[in-house]
């Protein structure tokens, strides 16, 4: 197994701790590319969907992971949480998105005019 591969088993295990019965890790590790931050969306959406049933650490399949709606991407991964988000919460996104990758919580404040952000 190569670095990346056992890397990715290691948060697998740290995840799931007792890894259920099949091939999930090597499934998610195809389906992933082994970018950790889509294993860890990805397992997230399993539990979501109910595929992944139980307590955190302690999964269980509860269907073929062929019949789990997973996303295609990280940026599926990224747009599907954006949905998720509550409707005032998207225009405060939104509005990060315009003022860039660093900033602290007065600049997001003064953006919003003294307005209390959602």
């Amino acid at each position: 197994m190569c670095p990346l591969g056992r890397a990715v088993a290691e948060l697998l295990r740290d995840l799931l701790v007792t890894i259920p019965p099949g091939s999930l890790p090597a499934y998610l590790v195809e389906r992933t590319g082994g970018n950790p931050f889509f294993v860890e969306e990805v397992v997230r959406a399993l539990v979501e969907d109910g595929t992944l049933a139980g307590q955190a650490r302690a999964y269980r399949l509860t269907r073929p992971l062929e019949q789990a709606g997973l996303p295609a991407s990280v940026q599926a991964v990224l747009a599907a949480r954006i949905d998720r988000l509550a409707a005032e919460h998207k225009p405060v996104l939104q509005s990060a998105a315009v003022i860039g990758r660093t900033f602290g919580e007065a600049v997001l404040a003064a953006w919003w005019g003294g307005r209390s952000i959602p």
